[in-house]
């Protein structure tokens, strides 16, 4: 990725129930390098309440960035900013590696995960930065070998396990490991959270 790949500028230019805006889905060996940024163009998104009753828009906001169901999965490099969700969502993808990325939102735009993982095993990220208004890395169920290594966070709500066990579900999370990293201006720091 060179250059920058902008998404619309208000909600209404969005399909119905859209999920994710950039989806690569049950891929083996994908790589994203480059120095260029992908702006999720969130400020319209972050004023909706919700709750809000407006006609003809999606009724989610969408993740800027997902990966589903792939294998060897290499993120490098790129800027994610202003998401109108998470910005970089991993699910149900297995040997991923996330290095040199720049993750950017406001501390106060709503639900902006920077990185969220689920149902995702053998995931490294390392050697970046995010900055956004909800967690910097989310680790969900499903989730194992999982590597966080010299990250700078913040703000944000820190690193997170969870929530798990929503409606009393069984969730399951595996040897995750966080080190030699850094977290300010942040909610919280490395934390758990359950529905129980």
């Amino acid at each position: 990725v060179d250059g920058s790949i902008i998404a619309p500028v208000t909600p209404r230019a969005w399909p119905s129930k859209l999920l994710e805006w950039i989806n690569f889905s049950k891929l083996d060996g994908i790589t994203i390098v480059g120095n260029g940024i992908i702006d999720g163009q969130g400020a319209a998104w972050w004023r909706l309440s919700q709750y809000d009753d407006e006609s003809n828009l999606p009724s989610v906001r969408p993740t800027a960035v997902r990966f589903y169901g792939s294998y060897d999965v290499s993120v490098q490099d790129i800027t994610i900013q202003n998401s109108p969700q998470c910005h970089l969502k991993f699910d149900s993808c297995t040997s991923v590696k996330v290095a040199g990325v720049t993750i950017s939102s406001p501390a106060n735009s709503p639900n902006t995960d920077g990185i969220h993982l689920q149902n995702s095993q053998d995931v490294e990220i390392h050697h970046s930065s995010m900055a956004c208004g909800d967690d910097c890395v989310s680790i969900q169920t499903g989730c194992s070998a999982v590597r966080v290594h010299n990250i700078n966070c913040g703000p944000g709500h820190g690193i997170s396990i969870g929530g798990l066990g929503k409606d009393g579900t069984k969730a399951c999370v595996s040897n995750v490991s966080v080190y030699d990293s850094s977290i300010q201006d942040a909610s919280n720091g490395v934390r758990i959270k359950t529905w129980q």
